[in-house]
């Protein structure tokens, strides 16, 4: 990945991969789709960034991590940007 992302980035990267659990959707969403939001996205599959940790359900592929990495990159860029 180096070379892609910035070493802050790469350096700063925390992993985790579940073994026999996962992340479960927020206790809100009910609440949510009773307001009339359909378009929820579902935590279970594949990985999802908390800050600067990457939680995954599966094997972190480079391809998984590049998309994560991609995503993470991409938000800094709005914050700095005061976008958030």
């Amino acid at each position: 990945m180096t070379g892609f992302f910035s070493p802050h980035l790469l350096e700063g990267a925390r992993l985790l991969v579940l073994q026999g659990e996962r992340v479960a959707n927020p206790d809100f969403y009910p609440m949510l789709r009773n307001l009339g939001f359909n378009n929820l996205p579902d935590q279970s599959p594949g990985a999802i960034t908390f800050s600067d940790v990457v939680v995954s359900h599966r094997a972190l592929s480079d391809g998984l991590l590049c998309w994560m990495f991609s995503v993470d990159d991409e938000v800094g860029r709005w914050a700095a940007e005061g976008r958030l």
